[in-house]
């Protein structure tokens, strides 16, 4: 999973912890969460890929 507040999550089924935030889920599952990449930075890296791409192609996009 991947959030709006650049929060990448992976559930599992076994409580693993490590440099993360792990979260209880229901079905005895937990959530494994890093939190730390501010949005608009990994906005700027999707961004930045997203016109790598076309580009790559030599296509230019106008308004990414």
């Amino acid at each position: 999973m991947v959030a709006t507040g650049s929060q990448v999550s992976r559930m599992t089924t076994v409580l693993t912890l490590g440099d993360y935030q792990t979260r209880p889920l229901f079905d005895g599952r937990f959530l494994n969460t890093f939190t730390y990449p501010p949005g608009g930075r990994s906005l700027n890296v999707l961004v930045d890929l997203v016109t790598e791409l076309p580009a790559a192609q030599g296509v230019e996009l106008q308004d990414p």
